[in-house]
């Protein structure tokens, strides 16, 4: 019985541990705050690719949501921000964006993170292009 004790306890520890290092690793921020404009990339399913761990987990159960960016030069990024930023984004019925000729230019706060990755942001502000909104499935 007592062996069986110990090893509940043991597992529960390192759980425990596991928990508190993944919540660290995504919150230690390195630098200061900065601002960032990025134009909306509309991901219709996001199944947490790319950052599974964050993305199923932690940033889900804080209440976060991921909206996904692309840069001048192409690349895609994504940021997690809260619920009321994220459905200031998403306005829109997703049938009605293939038809939309306007997308949002994102002014996102946020910081670099101390192993990586970007702090949760803030979206400071959304502006309407005139441009083909970029849609992933």
């Amino acid at each position: 019985m007592q062996l069986l004790f110990k090893i509940i306890i043991l597992t529960i520890l390192i759980l425990l541990t596991l928990a508190i290092l993944t919540f660290l690793r995504y919150r230690i921020p390195s630098g200061k705050a900065f601002t960032l404009e990025r134009e909306m990339v509309f991901q219709m399913i996001d199944i947490g690719q790319g950052d599974p761990v964050r993305a199923n987990t932690l940033e889900l159960t804080l209440g976060k949501r991921r909206i996904f960016t692309t840069t001048k030069n192409g690349t895609q990024e994504w940021f997690y921000v809260s619920k009321e930023d994220f459905d200031k984004c998403w306005n829109s019925k997703p049938a009605d964006l293939s038809n939309s000729s306007e997308t949002l230019l994102l002014h996102i706060a946020t910081k670099k993170l101390l192993f990586g990755g970007y702090a949760p942001a803030t979206i400071v502000k959304i502006e309407t292009l005139d441009k083909v909104p970029i849609i992933r499935k």
